[in-house]
């Protein structure tokens, strides 16, 4: 039976030093693999994937906001979070 997220990274936590690093190096390659997709494909999906969005934005669909308007909307969030884990909330 599969283990649950937290229960695996408690015991990879425990591991030596030397083992967490390899178990790292090969959850990243791992990850790495799911790269490995033809990148013809890649384009083809993103390609769809802004023809989509261009359609909901010229439909009205949906509401776009300046970049710099999310960045700073994400970066307050950011801080935010981090003054929570400080406090211990």
């Amino acid at each position: 039976m599969a283990r649950a997220p937290k229960e695996l990274l408690a015991a990879a936590l425990d591991l030596p030093e030397e083992a967490r690093a390899q178990l790292a190096r090969s959850l990243i390659a791992s990850l790495d693999e799911m790269d490995e997709e033809d990148p013809a494909e890649i384009e083809r999906a993103w390609l769809a994937e802004v023809s989509l969005r261009a359609a909901e934005i010229d439909a009205g669909a949906v509401s776009t906001r300046p970049a710099v308007e999310v960045f700073r909307a994400a970066q307050e969030e950011l801080r935010t979070i981090r003054a929570s884990r400080v406090s211990g909330g």
